[in-house]
């Protein structure tokens, strides 16, 4: 097996807008709070959980370090089995198209 590492680029590129919230009497930028729900007050991010439900009723709560610990690893290395015919791929999975760029091993 020969190994070539390279690297993907996006051919096509992604515009967003990002529209913020201003008040119309003044022009003044508004600031996002976080509510408690219950008592009505403030919540600092650091008084923060995470949670999942798991049922109706029934939350599971995360520290930050499990939800790190539940990420996937990622790999830099993609292995090839096999190299299909053009005229096999679904032009429905090729809908983005991609350019790669080989990078100095």
């Amino acid at each position: 097996m020969v190994s070539i590492p390279i690297k993907l680029y996006s051919a096509t590129e992604q515009k967003d807008i990002r529209f913020k919230l201003l008040d119309t009497a003044g022009g003044a930028p508004i600031k996002e709070k976080r509510v408690g729900t219950v008592d009505g007050k403030e919540v600092d991010w650091d008084d923060l959980d995470r949670h999942a439900r798991l049922r109706e009723g029934e939350l599971v709560i995360l520290d930050p370090q499990e939800i790190e610990e539940a990420k996937p690893e990622s790999a830099s290395t993609i292995e090839i089995g096999d190299f299909v015919k053009f005229t096999e791929i679904d032009p429905k999975a090729a809908r983005k198209a991609r350019r790669r760029k080989a990078r100095a091993a």
